[in-house]
């Protein structure tokens, strides 16, 4: 195994919170990379389950493990806390239920040994076993990475064209000194981080195919975690990412996002019941459908989903009026006809 010149040592970050089902797979997965120099920095933000007995127990078999314990603050907090302790010249980020192939790191190392690359793993998703889909995406060594600017990978994110992980990324350390996760959001933490590193920096990313990050899908509906708070942290992280990046530049692209993400609520409010959200989604919807004919930075084709507003507005103010009538027969007729029509979309 050819290591880099420097044999630089690289910080992998893990918060964790009540994990005590996968974490012990998470750092075997850490501590069986076929790179030794590394630190494994576990941030246990405030785990009432397990997950402080697995990682003592770890600790006490590899010294590469570091653990440190702080009152629950959610996953940004103990993210920031990770990078306030990291010593290594490269950081990369870890979820406490993922895992990430023996080569991982060594092969994302190799190619970010070139100067202002962020390589980039790839990243497949799974539900039980990880070892069948590792099988049948593995690449050959000789796989060519696919590289692509900062500017266009922030773009392609902003459209939903890309995730916007932070896991599976190798960042210099150099570059991240005064970057934090933004820890008033409850949704949308990666994307501002990744704004900020992207937008600031003449940064080429590198997507390589023989670094694989095995992302862990849960069971869940996808009304399960749709809550008034879900709409407020998206005004609050669309109000953070306007204000950090150019709006010349991105302006448009977040609007873009916007649209999209807020079409997703509507339709997740509608099919789960909760009727009574949807005023408020209403009227952000109208907001931006009337503004958004002042965008003229992007195609419209980006727009498409924007002809399905129109009549979705028209019922929807039906919707309202029903909402807020004491004629239950006709508050449910409207959310019926709401939610067939969602469905048809």
């Amino acid at each position: 195994m050819a290591y880099p010149k420097n044999f630089m040592l690289v910080s992998i970050i893990i918060p964790i919170h009540n994990a005590e089902n996968f974490i012990a797979e998470t750092i075997e997965s850490v501590t069986n990379q076929s790179y030794p120099n590394i630190e494994i920095v576990c941030i246990n933000d405030g785990s009432t389950d397990g997950s402080a007995d697995i990682l003592k127990a770890h600790q006490s078999e590899d010294k590469r493990i570091r653990v440190i314990n702080q009152d629950k603050q959610g996953v940004s907090s103990a993210r920031n806390n990770g990078l306030d302790h990291a010593k290594g010249d490269y950081i990369f980020f870890l979820d406490a239920d993922d895992i990430i192939s023996s080569e991982c790191i060594i092969n994302l190392l190799n190619i970010a040994c070139r100067f202002n690359i962020i390589p980039c793993a790839r990243i497949y998703k799974f539900k039980k076993n990880h070892h069948e889909i590792h099988a049948k995406t593995s690449t050959p060594e000789s796989a060519k990475p696919h590289k692509i600017s900062g500017e266009d990978y922030l773009k392609s994110i902003l459209l939903m064209k890309r995730t916007a992980y932070v896991c599976g990324k190798l960042f210099p350390a150099s570059i991240l000194s005064n970057i934090q996760f933004p820890t008033a959001l409850s949704h949308g933490e990666d994307l501002i981080f990744n704004a900020l590193i992207l937008s600031k920096e003449k940064l080429t990313l590198v997507e390589v195919d023989n670094a694989a990050y095995f992302y862990r899908q849960h069971e869940s509906s996808i009304t399960a975690d749709f809550t008034i708070n879900t709409i407020h942290s998206n005004i609050k992280k669309i109000a953070l990412l306007r204000s950090e990046l150019d709006d010349c530049k991105y302006g448009a692209f977040i609007s873009c996002l916007q649209i999209s993400e807020l079409w997703t609520l509507t339709k997740r409010a509608i099919i789960s019941k909760k009727a009574h959200h949807l005023p408020a989604i209403n009227l952000i919807l109208t907001e931006i459908y009337l503004s958004y004919s002042a965008l003229p930075t992007i195609k419209f084709t980006h727009y498409l989903k924007i002809m399905f507003l129109s009549p979705l507005l028209l019922i929807m103010r039906f919707a309202n009026l029903a909402i807020m009538s004491k004629i239950l027969p006709l508050r449910y007729l409207m959310i019926n006809l709401l939610r067939l029509y969602t469905k048809r979309l």
